[in-house]
Order: C-alpha cells, then sequence, then structure tokens
C-alpha cells in the first residue's frame, strides 16, 4: 500500500509519538526497547509476551518483570493519539500452547484462558455465527450444541471445530474454525 506509514517511530525519537512516524502494522516488543525500529536486532528473547516476564498490555502500557508506558495498546493516525481501551493481559508461561485474556473497552471479555482440563480438546466460549436451513443467520454457542441433536448440529459448517470436546471431534487440536466470530461491545 503506498499510502502505509513506513516510517520507524519510537520514544525518545523527536516529537514521537505525535509525529507521525508509527508503522501501518508493527510487532510489540514486550521489552519496549524498539530494538527492530531502530535496527539494533531483528528480534531477541526479551520480545516476546509472556508469564513471569512481559504478561500484560493495555493502553497505559506493559507490566510484568517491567513497566513501561511504550509500548502499548493505543491507536496513532497522523499524529493522533486514540486510546482503543484494549487490554491484553494473564499472558500465560512460554509453551507449545499459550493463552491470554483480552478485553475490548471497559470490561467486556473476549476471550479468556480455556477453562476445560485437556487443552488438545477444548470448546470454544465464544458465540459464533450460524446458517439455519432456511438461509437465515443465527449466533450460537456450544452450549447450545449440547442442548439436543448434537450429532446434526456438530455436523454444521465449522462447528466441530469450534466445540471439538462437544462434537468429539479432537483430531485436530490446531484447526481452525471456519465458522465467523461476532465481538460486539
Amino acid at each position: 500500500d503506498e499510502s502505509a506509514n513506513n516510517n520507524a517511530g519510537y520514544p525518545s525519537q523527536s516529537g514521537w509519538p505525535e509525529n507521525g512516524n508509527h508503522y501501518e502494522v508493527a510487532l510489540l516488543q514486550a521489552d519496549g526497547g524498539y530494538d527492530m525500529e531502530r535496527g539494533y536486532d531483528r528480534g531477541d528473547q526479551y520480545d516476546l509476551f509472556r508469564g513471569g516476564y512481559t504478561d500484560s498490555i493495555g493502553p497505559s502500557g506493559i507490566s510484568g518483570t517491567l513497566t513501561a508506558n511504550h509500548p502499548n495498546t493505543k491507536a496513532y493516525r497522523g499524529g493522533n493519539i486514540r486510546n482503543t481501551e484494549v487490554k491484553i493481559s494473564n499472558i500465560s508461561a512460554s509453551g507449545s500452547i499459550m493463552t491470554f485474556k483480552i478485553i475490548f473497552g471497559g470490561d467486556h471479555i473476549i476471550s479468556e484462558s480455556p477453562t476445560c482440563s485437556n487443552l488438545d480438546c477444548c470448546d470454544s466460549t465464544i458465540r459464533f455465527k450460524i446458517t439455519k436451513d432456511d438461509g437465515s443467520k443465527a449466533m450460537r454457542s456450544c452450549g447450545w450444541v449440547r442442548a439436543r441433536n448434537i450429532s446434526g448440529r456438530c455436523g454444521l459448517e465449522g462447528v466441530s471445530a469450534a466445540c471439538s470436546s462437544s462434537c468429539d471431534a479432537c483430531e485436530d487440536p490446531c484447526g481452525d474454525s471456519s465458522l465467523r466470530f461476532k465481538i460486539t461491545k
């Protein structure tokens, strides 16, 4: 995209963050050092968010063993700073499966760590959209799948991936659901 901002910005740069130097998409580094923007390295172990180190990020910055105002989850456009009210917290320790909690504005929780004991086979806690036989759309949950006619409901497109435990479809723990999820405030 020709209009994308490709100018590296970082704390201590003249006029930053209001100078408009913000990548269109940037990797937020947990150590707050902005080493990649400064050309110091291409990333290191201190850039990773994880429990026991830097385990959350929000509009006020990062927390954990480090505390800083940058990076944060604010939006930047044309030198204007906007609070997105996005907070990611409870980031788990490093591992093949990691969990976190994300909140968009106020106390609206979008995702939290799975509560089932078998992390390879959990039902999603997020409501999803299905297409009914008459073509209309409806928001549903894995509780709806378990309520009755499990085999029929699990046969709907994407449902078995979202509700893998309820649908007894745990052979591919890394499979993505084809369902559309709706996030509302």
